[in-house]
């Protein structure tokens, strides 16, 4: 079982220099987002940043530290999410405009599609390894909730619309059918009573 910690902004992950690994990162990460509430494009997003960045500490990963682990840290901000993957990697340069490879080339996409789908990369190299921090923006939870809020408005202010379009519908095709404008009246009371709970009332006519 791979450890990990979370909280209601943040998960932490540590595990062993394996593809299955960066694998059962990358999922775990999608599912803490999702329950954040993330958006399915983001979360499909993330899925391939982190797996690629997960990959790329395996597959450059010498044996040279046994026993060491890599480490994969997810925050939550009101407009992004920040992902800081630290490894004990030997130092590596990370270009600073990365170009997609050749079709026949078998290696070098993860770098391109790290660069094309997060808005800010920084990489660090130090004696004790590598920090890769990536970002990338999402709709605020404040702009959700604005949101839903006016779409609930719009759905109320719908069905009122609609209430109030098959009331005029119904009480013209009773107009039709009645031959005097007491009973129509009286039918139109007996509706506006129950409507609103009243013991009786009054209809003038000019």
């Amino acid at each position: 079982m791979i450890p990990h910690h979370s909280n209601n902004h943040a998960w932490q992950w540590h595990g062993i220099y394996t593809l299955l690994s960066s694998r059962e990162a990358s999922l775990g990460a999608r599912r803490f987002l999702a329950e954040y509430g993330l958006a399915e494009a983001d979360l499909a997003a993330w899925e391939l940043i982190l797996s690629e960045a997960g990959n790329n500490c395996v597959i450059h990963h010498k044996g040279e530290s046994e026993g060491l682990t890599w480490q994969m840290h997810i925050m939550i901000a009101p407009d992004r999410v920040i992902a800081k993957i630290h490894d004990c990697n030997q130092a590596f340069t990370w270009p600073t405009d990365p170009q997609l490879p050749d079709d026949e080339a078998e290696s070098g996409r993860g770098i391109f599609l790290i660069h094309s789908l997060t808005d800010y990369q920084k990489h660090e190299s130090h004696p004790g390894g590598n920090i890769l921090t990536l970002e990338r923006r999402h709709q605020t939870i404040a702009a959700k909730e604005d949101l839903e809020g006016t779409l609930d408005a719009m759905t109320e202010e719908l069905a009122y619309c609609y209430e109030s379009l098959s009331a005029i519908f119904r009480f013209t095709a009773e107009a039709r059918q009645s031959s005097r404008i007491e009973d129509f009246a009286t039918k139109l009371l007996q509706h506006l009573g129950t409507i609103t709970a009243s013991d009786c009332g009054m209809i003038r006519i000019a």
